[in-house]
């Protein structure tokens, strides 16, 4: 049941659902189709805002880097290297007005290179469900209580 914590910047696109993915460096366990999500603002701190919870949909294998090209990214998704557009809808996706903002961003947060995974999610975000049991798989709990049916 990972916790994830966002910076304040990416709480209104998460909750109006134009930000539906995260990237993430790797983990000791990988984040997993299935995994239930916990979306937090500041987590680990005292004025922490609960945003909502959800599950993974899919998770893809991420890799970025600098671009030859001075003030770019050069991102791979599965190993597939993604052109100067899908690159930039992917920085608006992730909640950015474009791939120079993106690219700022990262330079001030993360190392390059970079490897990771995005992890997409299911919306509409719920609140906390009542329930949770601490594996999850096909048709658990969680999966049922978002996709009811």
């Amino acid at each position: 049941m990972p916790g994830l914590s966002f910076k304040p910047r990416f709480e209104r696109p998460i909750h109006v659902g134009t930000k539906r993915h995260t990237i993430r460096g790797n983990r000791k366990r990988p984040f997993r189709e299935g995994d239930a999500l916990f979306l937090w603002v500041s987590m680990r701190t005292k004025g922490r805002r609960f945003i909502g919870y959800t599950i993974a949909r899919s998770v893809e294998d991420v890799a970025i880097d600098l671009d030859v090209v001075p003030g770019r990214l050069a991102i791979t998704i599965d190993g597939q290297r993604l052109s100067w557009d899908e690159a930039n809808r992917l920085a608006v996706a992730d909640g950015f007005r474009h791939l120079r903002e993106m690219h700022d961003f990262w330079m001030e947060n993360n190392a390059l290179p970079f490897e990771g995974q995005i992890v997409h999610w299911f919306y509409p975000l719920r609140e906390r469900p009542a329930t949770l049991k601490s594996r999850r798989k096909k048709g658990s709990i969680a999966r049922k209580t978002l996709n009811p049916g």
